[in-house]
Formats: C-alpha cells, structure tokens, sequence
C-alpha cells in the first residue's frame, strides 16, 4: 500500500487491527483500505486518517471488534460537524 503515508502510521493501523482487534493479515488490509476510501470520500487527507486512527486506538480498543466501524462513524460526524 502507498497512499503518501508514513509506513509507521501503516504498521501501526495492521498491529492494531491484528493484534487489538483480532483482524487476520487480509481483514487489517481490507479495512485500512476502506478507511483510505472514507478519508478520499470526506476530503480527509489518507495520512490525516490513518494518524488519526493510530492515536485513538487505545480508546478504540475498548469497542473491541466495532472498534474499526466506530472510528469511521466518528470520522464522517466530524466532518459533517
């Protein structure tokens, strides 16, 4: 993946859906690249969301497996507000 983010913000996001949430390799990736697609969606730079997602993850990981699905709800209601 090369979306102009820094590969520690990448790592960190697969560590965290792995390891935190308990994602497979293939589900880390397919949701990092649904949240590239969010962030495209809202105007969002990808870096911006991906920071983003890595500096929330330890409150993220109180949601468990909504955890991803969480932060992508909060993401759109920030920018709408």
């Amino acid at each position: 993946m090369s979306w102009g983010v820094a590969a520690s913000d990448l790592a960190g996001g697969l560590q965290s859906l792995i390891k935190v949430m308990g994602q497979t390799a293939e589900e880390a990736d397919a949701t990092l690249l649904s949240m590239s697609a969010l962030a495209m969606d809202l105007g969002v730079p990808i870096d911006q969301m991906m920071s983003d997602f890595n500096t929330m993850m330890p409150e993220l990981a109180a949601l468990g497996p909504t955890a991803a699905d969480s932060f992508r709800e909060m993401a759109r209601v920030a920018k709408v507000t």
